[in-house]
């Protein structure tokens, strides 16, 4: 456990089960998978229907990279290949919604982070973009005030 988090690792490739999300909401994930791989990774659709299943409930929802892609597709957005990969430390800059927003704007105009992707994403209908990179301008988004899509960790 930390800072009152506690983490509960799934090997869904090896398939193992999805944790009960009931009374919980808020997940993760990372993966070299790409969300629209769901036929050679079935796991996926499991993964995809519980973030919709929270987003009914209104449960709070973090993804990050895979997890990410995951939340945009239970928004109803497209994920897709990039030009080129993004891979190593760097950094995002804020627009100016992610500069007030309570959670990533805390960081300043631009926040370090570490990405390994080559997939982006369209933004959900009603979400905020928080950031952006100069490879690739859809990298943080918010829907509502409990779901964060993060595509770097």
């Amino acid at each position: 456990m930390t800072r009152g988090l506690q983490f509960n690792i799934r090997h869904l490739d090896r398939g193992e089960p999805l944790p009960d999300s009931r009374g919980r909401g808020t997940r993760g994930d990372g993966s070299a998978d790409g969300v629209y791989e769901n036929r050679s990774y079935p796991f996926l659709t499991g993964e995809a229907r519980q973030i919709e299943d929270s987003l009914r409930r209104r449960q709070p929802v973090l993804g990050i990279c895979l997890g990410c892609q995951l939340l945009v597709h239970a928004l109803g957005a497209s994920v897709h290949r990039g030009e080129s990969p993004e891979i190593g430390f760097g950094f995002v800059e804020l627009t100016e919604a992610g500069k007030r927003d309570p959670v990533i704007g805390t960081t300043g105009p631009s926040c370090p982070v570490f990405h390994w992707h080559g997939d982006t994403f369209d933004v959900p209908s009603g979400a905020t973009l928080l950031a952006s990179s100069a490879a690739y301008p859809h990298q943080a988004f918010r829907k509502g005030d409990s779901a964060y899509g993060l595509n770097f960790t």
